[in-house]
């Protein structure tokens, strides 16, 4: 029988327009002269993944939409067709770091097939110093992004030893076949029909929680605002299909010192990082706004009896992009965080997936792809300035096919009224930083992107800390 979307999955699904493609993506720097025939292409890289597809059943399924947009889609198992998903591109010389970067941009600026399984794998080849990558894409109404370090892990292995009990002990799921549409018709009638109560019961139970917003002190409305809050910056406005894509490393070993001398967290150090880089990126430009700019930070939460589907809510934090000195600005960081925090728990976490429930999807669809159409964006001051996440990764080193993974990146959506997108993975002793920018509206995202490692360094020195090891553009080839 097929399974209804969740309300976040439906979300993300209708969110997406010729615009704004919302899969969420990782990029794999690989050293094929690890792999058994020292050797990694297409055709290895298909071999390793169709036998692990039963660890995935989220890359077996697609979408199949109810009659008239009157409930949300459902998912159907399918058969994956690896010649489509798994795909292979080559680099243009010189094969350095720009051309990565340009293949990168140029793949994520692609749509997904909406009418198979939510994903792609693509190994590129014609790097430099002869090392590989994969670019996987998946549709984020498939994954959030512990689901996707998930999947992610399901098709690496431990060092570089592809192992063969992943391999093995499963196939796919058999596919459905199409939903009736009456059948479809039949539930959405049911799940409507208790939706009144629904939104009664939300309704009653936010009201508190929205007065205590609406009167909370100035200071705390100011440190976590709501949206429509956010200063206008050069990354806020409609966008277009292309995109730009910049990946940096911070040293872990700096990051853990400086919440250790500071008592603060992982993620209240990130959130200062990327301020000082905006700060000084904007500054330079002419473009600082007097208020600091709002991040919007992905959260995850606990999955409930139902742990299919998304499991994400979202706190926003007034960076400290207004504060001058280094060792302040890791405070006033940690302080934002904590309102942002204060405010989500105030809403309840799984608030946003029950207002999600409670959308009319085709109502909804038709209002995204209207809003992109008419460059609605450009008109109104921004919900939040940039998006700023950080994805739990492994420390332990991994492989694919047998060929080692040297760097791991995630990489996020944008959508209208919010052209950048910066998520952190750790992966052994570095922190991974992708950028993901529209193409027009972000031309400069490679001299944003070589602001953060200095924007740590300078943190360090606020706190006596020792100077933070250079950190070069780590995908240029020939790097390690």
């Amino acid at each position: 029988m097929p399974t209804p979307l969740s309300g976040m999955d439906a979300f993300f699904w209708h969110l997406e327009t010729a615009t704004a493609h919302m899969h969420v993506a990782s990029v794999l720097v690989l050293d094929p002269s690890t792999a058994p025939r020292g050797r990694l292409g297409r055709d290895e890289l298909a071999t390793h993944i169709g036998p692990r597809l039963h660890r995935a059943p989220p890359l077996q399924r697609r979408v199949a939409t109810v009659p008239l947009g009157l409930d949300h889609p459902v998912w159907v198992t399918d058969t994956v067709d690896l010649a489509h998903h798994v795909r292979a591109t080559t680099a243009p010389a010189p094969g350095d770091r720009d051309a990565l970067m340009g293949v990168l941009g140029e793949l994520l600026g692609q749509p997904l097939d909406r009418d198979r399984p939510l994903w792609e794998a693509w190994l590129i080849d014609g790097l430099d110093d002869g090392r590989v990558a994969v670019l996987t894409k998946t549709h984020h109404a498939a994954i959030d992004g512990i689901i996707g370090a998930e999947l992610l892990g399901a098709m690496l292995d431990v060092d570089d030893a592809p192992d063969a009990a992943q391999a093995t002990g499963g196939a796919p799921d058999a596919p459905e076949p199409a939903p009736n549409g009456l059948s479809l018709l039949a539930g959405a009638a049911r799940r409507l029909a208790a939706r009144p109560r629904t939104a009664l019961r939300l309704a009653r139970r936010l009201a508190p929680a929205a007065q205590g917003l609406l009167t909370r002190p100035a200071q705390d409305a100011d440190t976590s605002p709501l949206p429509g809050a956010a200063p206008h910056s050069p990354f806020n406005g409609a966008i277009g299909p292309h995109r730009r894509v910049a990946l940096r490393r911070l040293p872990l070993a700096t990051i853990t010192a400086l919440k250790d001398r500071t008592a603060t967290t992982v993620n209240d150090v990130l959130l200062a990082v990327v301020a000082g880089a905006l700060r000084t990126h904007l500054d330079a430009l002419g473009a600082l706004p007097d208020e600091g700019l709002v991040a919007l930070v992905p959260v995850a939460v606990e999955a409930g009896d139902d742990s299919a589907g998304n499991q994400v809510s979202a706190m926003l934090v007034r960076l400290p992009t207004t504060v001058e000195d280094p060792g302040e600005r890791l405070a006033a960081a940690a302080t934002a965080a904590g309102a942002g925090k204060s405010q989500q728990a105030t809403l309840g976490d799984a608030t946003l997936q029950q207002i999600a429930e409670l959308l009319p999807a085709g109502a909804f669809a038709a209002t995204a792809r209207g809003y992109t159409r008419l460059r609605v964006a450009d008109r109104h001051a921004p919900l939040w300035n940039l998006v700023a996440s950080n994805v739990p990764g492994p420390q332990m080193r991994l492989g694919l096919a047998g060929a080692r993974v040297d760097e791991l990146y995630a990489l996020g959506p944008i959508h209208e009224t919010t052209a950048l997108n910066l998520t952190a993975m750790s992966y052994r002793d570095q922190l991974h930083l992708g950028l993901t920018a529209d193409r027009e509206r972000v031309p400069d995202l490679e001299a944003l992107a070589d602001r953060l490692p200095a924007a740590l360094a300078e943190l360090a020195e606020a706190h006596d800390l020792p100077a933070a090891p250079p950190a070069a553009p780590p995908t240029s080839p020939g790097e390690g």
